[in-house]
């Protein structure tokens, strides 16, 4: 029994040990190609040297015949050792083929995602970290230094060279190799970096810089693939877009099952002013606790917070795409406006967006122009006011001199008396003069507050100007007792270029009130000096109209050029006036470009200064461009005139006063008529024709236009006359361009009016 078993043991453990030394052959050769393979061998030491103690075993049991069953024990357990042993070391190797296989496999596609990555890449490159080698590099985006075989290192800080700013970086602030191996050693096998550079002055550019890390399942060294590509559009889609959409909103975020989310949040002050203190919350812990203690209102604050309940916005988004809530907010002293408005994503899935806009500066811009309409209410219910007071002074002023040309007309057409009769005229005539001058008054303002006042450059005497106020006002001022004295101070220069009638309106508007204010015994002085300048042909002349009259207030002084006004004394002193009269001269000053002051003191008179920068002329032969006003007396008797206007009323007048100085007048009402009947008549048949301007058919500046279009040369050339109510410089130059010779103004002056006719038929 000992024999039998004695050679199971011996022959089992003879073929477990030649099956051990088979697969010990076997492992060693698989061992060559794994990693460490020699690592392998000096691990089978063991097994090695039970194979070959078995060996020797086997060997002397042969040659001694020695059967001893402890001895053939000891030889099959070994073997049996050996085996399991051998056993364990095969799955080690078959765990660590399998890893290999593995990292093979891994790094077959990282090379190969980073391959089809390359192809669009402005540059890639395949880098042995372990070794800082570049094994391939392509893309269009290459320097001298990224050459195969070259040092990474100096490539990529050669390549960084053009950088600007680093924008995000992740997982690494660099990408030189010690870094990535040192990402690589914590586990992270990429790296991302977003950079702004440029080539130069004019290509700046985003660029993306990744890197994939990988171990080289061959050689064990750490390789990455390294891709730089073009990323403008995707940062200003990301981060541009993402960064407005901050500026813009306070808060973004989303509403879902009561908590808050949030998505964005903005970049000043008044937006972190309402920022939730955790990016995701209860909403209503938001709603009651941070943002309840910051609304300004306190007694509005639960109408506030419950209009933000969930419940009342998705009643409000069921009918209607969003729904709004503004509040005034208080934080550290300042006053914030938010506008909350609340979106729902769908009407399927309770999803709410909530913005929160800051509006202060829409609300203080509106609280501005509030702040605006308010003055400018106060200041057109002012205006409204003070037209009020100049509509019953006009009504006042007007009815007076009306109320005299009615009286003294009834009272002339009852008198037998022609005395009185004369009488009643002289003063119908001086009523109608008054009346004339506040029309005037009223027409011109209108003209400057539509800004159609314009200038009539022209030469001028400034000694004739004061000449003029000198005949004007000299009369009245002595009949008055007042003393009235015009003086010439420094006057270097009289001769200048500017508007005359412009500067005879000023001086007579000021004039004028100096006489009505000043009482018998006192006296108004004019004087004018020139004051000498840089600019060459310019001097500065300045107008002084002082008087020892009644004065004003300081408070009416600071108005005194207002449209409109008047102090009250002047109503007490039964001075009559429009308000109008200062306003105009203040425009027309202003039109000039020049400046007025006024100084006054009640009881002691008052003085305007009129400063006017004119340039003057160099030639003392410089003569004024105006008519003289010599009268010419000549003889109209046996003239016929044609006359042409559509109010029967004006013609009747014109054709009475026309034939009190002998001249006949064929009357036509308007302009075509006219020019028929000029063109129906021998050339000298007429001696003149006076148009009205306005006038229906044809208007009174056409038929001029076409009277002098006539092949007739006698024709052509008649005197032509703008008769007409349209009395301004502008109306005159229109006549003027029209081929007209003169301009006679409604209502008749005969004498203005056979001044104007005799220079020039006469001339």
């Amino acid at each position: 029994m000992i024999d039998i078993l004695f050679y199971i043991a011996t022959f089992s453990g003879a073929g477990l040990m030649v099956y051990n030394i088979v697969h010990y052959f076997i492992f060693i050769a698989r061992l060559k190609k794994v990693e460490n393979w020699n690592k392998g061998n000096i691990l089978l030491l063991v097994p090695g040297i039970f194979l070959v103690f078995f060996l020797i075993g086997y060997i002397l049991v042969g040659i001694f015949g020695n059967k001893d069953l402890i001895v053939a024990g000891i030889l099959l357990g070994g073997s049996i050792f050996v085996f399991l042993l051998l056993v364990i070391i095969f799955k080690i190797i078959r765990n660590i083929q399998e890893t290999k296989n593995q990292l093979s496999l891994h790094f077959d596609e990282v090379q190969r995602e980073n391959n089809e990555l390359s192809l669009s890449a402005l540059a890639a490159f395949s880098v042995n970290l372990s070794k800082d080698i570049i094994i391939s590099v392509r893309g269009k985006d290459l320097r001298q230094e990224d050459v195969i075989g070259n040092s990474f290192s100096k490539a990529l800080i050669s390549r960084k060279e053009t950088l600007v700013s680093v924008i995000r970086s992740t997982n690494t602030e660099s990408f030189l190799p010690e870094s990535l191996l040192k990402s690589y050693a914590l586990g992270h096998e990429k790296a991302e970096e977003l950079l702004l550079t440029r080539r130069d002055l004019k290509d700046a550019q985003f660029v993306r810089l990744t890197a994939t890390m990988v171990q080289d399942p061959n050689s064990g060294d750490i390789l990455a693939f390294i891709i730089e590509e073009e990323y403008s559009e995707k940062v200003i889609q990301d981060t541009i877009l993402s960064r407005a959409l901050s500026f813009r909103y306070d808060i973004v975020c989303s509403i879902v099952d009561g908590n808050y989310q949030l998505i964005a949040s903005g970049q000043l002050d008044c937006a972190k002013a309402i920022l939730p203190d955790s990016a995701y919350g209860h909403y209503d812990d938001f709603r009651h606790n941070h943002l309840r203690p910051l609304i300004a209102d306190k007694d509005s604050a639960d109408d506030i917070i419950n209009a933000m309940d969930l419940a009342v916005v998705s009643k409000h988004l069921e009918n209607q795409a969003y729904y709004e809530v503004s509040v005034k907010l208080q934080s550290q002293g300042q006053d914030y406006y938010k506008q909350f408005t609340y979106y729902n994503v769908t009407s399927d899935v309770p999803f709410i967006v909530l913005l929160v806009q800051d509006t202060t500066s829409v609300n203080k811009e509106r609280a501005l122009q509030n702040d605006r309409l308010s003055i400018a209410l106060a200041e057109a219910r002012s205006a409204n006011a003070a037209k009020t007071v100049f509509f019953s002074n006009m009504s006042h002023d007007i009815r007076t001199p009306m109320n005299a040309i009615v009286g003294f007309t009834d009272l002339a057409l009852h008198c037998n008396d022609l005395n009185m009769i004369n009488e009643y005229l002289k003063k119908i005539d001086a009523a109608s003069s008054h009346l004339l001058s506040l029309i005037n008054d009223v027409l011109e303002v209108s003209r400057i507050e539509a800004g159609k006042a314009e200038l009539n450059i022209q030469n001028v005497e400034l000694t004739h100007i004061l000449h003029d106020i000198k005949d004007m006002f000299g009369l009245q001022m002595e009949q008055k007792g007042i003393d009235f004295e015009i003086t010439s101070n420094n006057l270097t220069h009289s001769y200048v270029l500017t508007d005359r009638f412009r500067i005879n309106r000023i001086l007579f508007n000021i004039v004028s009130n100096a006489y009505k204010f000043t009482p018998s015994g006192g006296k108004v002085t004019l004087s004018l000096t020139e004051e000498a300048m840089k600019n060459n042909n310019f001097a500065n002349y300045v107008f002084r109209i002082k008087d020892t009259g009644i004065g004003m207030s300081e408070e009416f002084a600071k108005n005194v050029f207002v449209a409109y006004e008047r102090e009250r004394k002047s109503t007490i002193h039964e001075i009559q006036g429009t308000g109008l009269g200062m306003a105009i001269t203040k425009s027309l000053v202003d039109l000039l470009g020049g400046t007025i002051n006024v100084i006054s003191k009640e009881g002691k008179g008052t003085e305007f200064i009129v400063s006017l920068q004119l340039e003057y002329l160099l030639s003392q032969d410089a003569k004024e461009e105006t008519l003289s006003d010599e009268k010419v007396d000549y003889s109209f008797e046996g003239m016929r005139f044609l006359i042409a206007d559509d109010n029967e009323i004006n013609l009747e007048i014109l054709a009475l006063t026309l034939s009190g100085r002998g001249i006949e007048a064929d009357m036509t009402t308007n302009g075509k008529e006219a020019l028929d009947l000029l063109t129906s008549k021998p050339s000298n048949y007429y001696q003149a024709v006076l148009l009205d301007v306005q006038m229906p058919v044809m208007d009174g500046l056409e038929a001029a236009r076409s009277i002098r279009a006539l092949d007739d040369e006698l024709l052509s050339n008649i005197p032509i006359f703008a008769f007409t109510a349209n009395a301004f410089h502008e109306d005159v130059q229109m006549a003027i361009d029209a081929g007209m010779d003169g301009h006679i103004a409604k209502p008749i002056d005969p004498d203005t009016l056979f001044d104007t006719l005799a220079k020039v038929i006469f001339r």
